[in-house]
């Protein structure tokens, strides 16, 4: 029981830092305490890394598509030597 009351409370303290780390406040980050700054740093490189992700399984994706399609139709001939 106590421990879905602190993963509530968490789950409280953890959303207005994920909405501070994607606003940009101008504060300054060296002067407070290390975890709160190392959270606002970090929040914003993962959903980098996530966007990144998802970008390269799309073009992957659409890049064998689009290579199956091509062969399929014989356009394009590979000359082997």
């Amino acid at each position: 029981m106590s421990d879905n009351k602190t993963q509530g409370s968490l789950l409280r303290c953890s959303v207005p830092l994920f909405n501070e780390a994607l606003r940009d406040s101008g504060e300054d980050l060296s002067t407070g305490p290390v975890r709160r700054a190392g959270a606002l740093l970090a929040i914003p490189m993962m959903l980098e890394m996530a966007m990144q992700l998802i970008f390269a399984v799309v073009s992957e994706l659409l890049l064998t598509i689009l290579s199956v399609l091509v062969f399929r139709r014989g356009r394009w001939k590979h000359n082997v030597a």
